[in-house]
């Protein structure tokens, strides 16, 4: 006879689905690892460019702090990448003393070709129903937001920890959230996860 499960149905869940994120984590830093070496680059000099091509014109500080690594890996992988002619480094229209970097043709067409394990992912995601798509994106935009709250977490640009979010603050209920920025009601599933008019609180 089969033996009764020793712990609660929901916990050994919880177990299972914390493993098999572990096994997509393993997977991305795996072929992030292998992709960047095969061109010559780090880890983390593929990071920057596949970011600063998402937002170009940011600053050192910026990429850290997406990154969550420290400004001075930033800035040492940085002159690395304009060295190779990947990044320049411009004085910002909003402060002249800030740097803004972005990505030259050559950058671009890099960081392009750093992107294409997400593509591979998004198409593995392609996979799941509409519905399924939807409760999976709201369980990962409240395990996120844990994360967040919790410290474990240092950077994250999605809507629910910006300044000019509002949850629930609309009447509509089909678009019960409101950004107070761009004054639009929006839903579950119309959060943003890297917002590029992300306002720290």
């Amino acid at each position: 006879m089969p033996q009764t499960p020793t712990a609660p149905p929901h916990e050994q869940l919880s177990r299972r689905v914390t493993a098999a994120l572990g096994k997509l984590g393993l997977a991305l830093r795996s072929e992030a690892r292998a992709g960047a070496s095969s061109r010559g680059m780090s880890p983390t000099q593929g990071e920057i460019l596949v970011f600063l091509l998402r937002s170009p014109g940011s600053s050192l500080s910026e990429v850290a702090e997406a990154l969550s690594v420290t400004r001075p890996t930033v800035s040492d992988a940085v002159d690395t990448l304009v060295r190779k002619g990947f990044v320049t480094k411009n004085k910002a229209e909003r402060d002249p003393r800030i740097l803004s970097l972005v990505l030259t043709e050559a950058g671009t067409a890099e960081a392009q070709l750093a992107t294409g394990w997400p593509d591979k992912l998004h198409g593995a995601v392609d996979t799941l129903s509409k519905e399924e798509q939807a409760v999976w994106f709201r369980g990962l935009v409240k395990m996120i937001d844990r994360l967040r709250e919790g410290g474990s977490i240092q950077a994250v640009r999605m809507c629910t920890a910006c300044k000019h979010f509002r949850r629930n603050a609309s009447a509509n209920a089909s678009a019960p959230h409101r950004c107070a920025l761009l004054e639009i009601d929006f839903s579950d599933l119309d959060l943003r996860i890297e917002c590029p008019e992300f306002g720290a609180r």
